[in-house]
Formats: structure tokens, sequence, C-alpha cells
């Protein structure tokens, strides 16, 4: 019967994912030359990393900027944190006075969704200025948003871009606004997409499941020992 039992603990904790959701992922990112839409109108670069953003590895990415501090060199390498959406907004606060450092302390969900569902309407690279200069508006109203001129108006379902982006954020600035110390300018902060689902942000009571079976597992333990 306690072999039935722990062998039952051990499978609740194998059935689990895991909350890779709680742990920021630290990241050297280098920004390539490649740009996805021409002329600068408005996109975003390739990028890759030394270690993958997501369940699924990706070290290949996009990144879309969001801020228009332009503090980065392509084919430079920075020092980046991936945050879910969850941990870039709750993080307001924290820390110092001011919380993060306050270029990004003003934006909110509705914002990041903005942001996100602007950069799903760019055009394609086109040799074409009309599509270049649509392209340019549309990235002028993302650093608006970015940088608090104007707010978001997204107005769907608020977790509808979760669990398919990742917002990048210079790692020392970051931690800076974390530790109250404001008005450091690091790296371009970015958006960058992955499919769909591989952000893993586990339920409350997916916790709760697995404190219950590591607590199963201690019992019968500890009547072992006994």
């Amino acid at each position: 019967m306690k072999k039935l039992i722990a062998s039952a603990a051990l499978a609740i904790i194998a059935t689990v994912q895991a909350p890779t959701a709680g742990a920021q992922i630290e990241t050297q990112l280098t920004m390539t030359s490649w740009n996805v839409y021409t002329n600068n109108g408005g996109g975003g670069w390739n990028a890759t990393s030394t270690v993958g953003l997501g369940s699924n590895n990706l070290t290949s990415l996009v990144v879309y900027c969001f801020d228009d501090t332009r503090h980065f060199g392509f084919n430079s390498t920075y020092n980046y944190l991936a945050l879910t959406f969850d941990q870039f907004l709750n993080s307001t606060g924290a820390g110092g006075t001011n919380g993060r450092a306050t270029n990004w302390n003003t934006v909110n969900l509705k914002d990041l969704n903005t942001i996100a569902s602007i950069i799903g309407t760019y055009a394609p690279a086109l040799q074409d200025g009309t599509t270049v200069a649509n392209n340019s508006a549309k990235q002028s109203n993302i650093w608006n948003i970015g940088n608090d001129v104007t707010p978001g108006d997204y107005a769907g379902p608020a977790d509808v871009f979760k669990s398919g982006w990742m917002v990048l954020v210079d790692r020392d600035e970051w931690r800076r606004g974390l530790d109250g110390q404001q008005g450091f300018q690091g790296s371009q902060s970015f958006l960058v997409q992955v499919p769909n689902g591989s952000i893993v942000t586990p339920e409350p009571s997916t916790y709760a499941l697995m404190n219950a079976g590591l607590a199963v597992v201690g019992v019968v333990s500890r009547r072992r020992r006994a």
C-alpha cells in the first residue's frame, strides 16, 4: 500500500508541467542587420539568442521594438531578460520607490495587447513608398504607446496574446529599476512572438496539486524511516 501511494504521488508530479513562467529567462541577444521591412519603415529585426525562449527552445527570433531608445548596435551582443506579460506587468512598483525603470513603469496589459495587435498588421517588405509610410506610422504609434504618449486601445480578450508573446528587456536596466535606481537607459526593449502556447503559465490549482504530491511523498518517506 505504501508503495502504491508513493507511486501515485510521483505520477502526480510527473504529469504536472514545470512552472517555467516563474523564472525569468536570462539570455544574450545579438541583433543582425537584416530588416524584415524595407527602409526601416517599421517592423522587426532578426536576432539570435544563446538561450532558447519558450518550451520549444527558440533561438532564432524576430524582435519588434516598442520603445525608441535605440540603444543597441547590429551584430553586437547584449544581456537581456525574456519575460512573460505577467512577469513584466507584475514587477511594477517592486523594489524601490518607483519600481522598475521609469520607461517601462507605465506600460499596462492593454498597451502590450495593443502593440502586439499592431505588429500583426505590418505589411510585408515591398519596395513601395506607401507600404513604407504605413509601416512607419504603425511603428510611431507603437513607440507612443510604449513611451506613455498615447494609451493602448485594444478592446479584445485580455489574455489573447499572453501565450504567444514575450517581452525582452535590458537585464541591467531592469534590475536597476527594481532596486529603485531610476534614470538609467539601457538597450532597447522588444516584443518577440513565439509559437502560441509555448509559454507555460501554471494555474494556482497546478501548484496546489504539485504541493499535495510532494506532501504525500514526504509522509511516505517519514513512515519508511520510522
